[in-house]
């Protein structure tokens, strides 16, 4: 698929990939790039992937 580590395959080849060339996979987020600016700065964490359960704890 284009979207990487759409699948486990997909996420296993290009982090293989990345560890080859000198690299290395920090998080989710680096990976999708999908936090929004100076979230961490300003909150001072990552936000962390929704669950199907935080209907519940909400």
């Amino acid at each position: 698929s284009p979207i990487p580590a759409m699948s486990m395959v997909s996420y296993a080849a290009g982090a293989r990939y990345l560890s080859l060339i000198g690299g290395n996979c920090l998080s989710f987020y680096d990976w999708y790039c999908d936090l929004p600016p100076s979230s961490p700065q300003t909150w001072g964490e990552q936000t962390d992937v929704p669950e199907s359960a935080d209907w519940y704890n909400s």
